[in-house]
């Protein structure tokens, strides 16, 4: 691959990157922020957590290096989801308890342009259940990346998770029912692109 076809590349898939990020800094310089309510849309969100899970939520998620992407913060019955390096909040989920342990009742997301690009509640959906279940939950989850990205090489997974899960294509093409990576490469996204770009 030419230096000029590597160069296009890159800058194509940061000019795909859904989340607005300044990567000059390497601490938290902002204080988290929610958004105004109107720059927020309804989610939708629906899913149910055991009280083992929701113990988990509860407890949130702190950034300790560059490569966590995310705080997450349990203000009862809420959890707020903050970009760690802007301070500003993406997601906020509502719970309520349920007979089986507790229950999403409210979600939304953030529209506002200068935080959070992202303009489809489906994905954002998808998104928001990647982030619980893979971050919080620890779980082995699969990411889903946006339609018209490419997928299986974590660069965008990378931005916006700092995590290196399997991937998926959303929303699933029709024709394609393999869309999932069948094994987890381990090793680190700068490596893969490293190896990927280098002759």
């Amino acid at each position: 691959m030419s230096d000029d076809a590597r160069a296009a590349l890159i800058a194509s898939i940061l000019a795909d990157l859904q989340v607005v990020a300044d990567t000059s800094v390497d601490t938290i310089p902002h204080e988290l922020t929610l958004p105004d309510p109107d720059q927020r849309a309804l989610l939708n969100f629906e899913e149910s957590y055991t009280a083992p899970e929701f113990d988990r939520i509860k407890a949130g998620l702190t950034s300790e290096c560059m490569e966590d992407k995310w705080i997450m913060v349990f203000e009862s019955p809420w959890l707020f989801m903050y970009r760690s390096w802007t301070g500003g909040c993406i997601f906020g989920v509502r719970f309520e308890s349920s007979p089986t342990g507790v229950a999403v009742v409210e979600s939304w997301v953030s529209r506002d342009q200068k935080q959070y690009t992202g303009t489809d509640a489906e994905y954002d959906q998808q998104l928001l259940k990647f982030l619980i279940d893979a971050l919080l939950l620890k779980k082995y989850v699969s990411f889903p990346v946006p339609a018209g990205l490419p997928a299986n090489n974590g660069i965008y997974q990378h931005a916006i998770a700092g995590s290196g899960y399997p991937e998926v294509v959303w929303p699933p093409l029709a024709q394609d029912t393999q869309n999932v990576q069948e094994t987890h490469d381990t090793r680190s996204v700068w490596k893969r692109l490293r190896d990927r770009l280098l002759p």
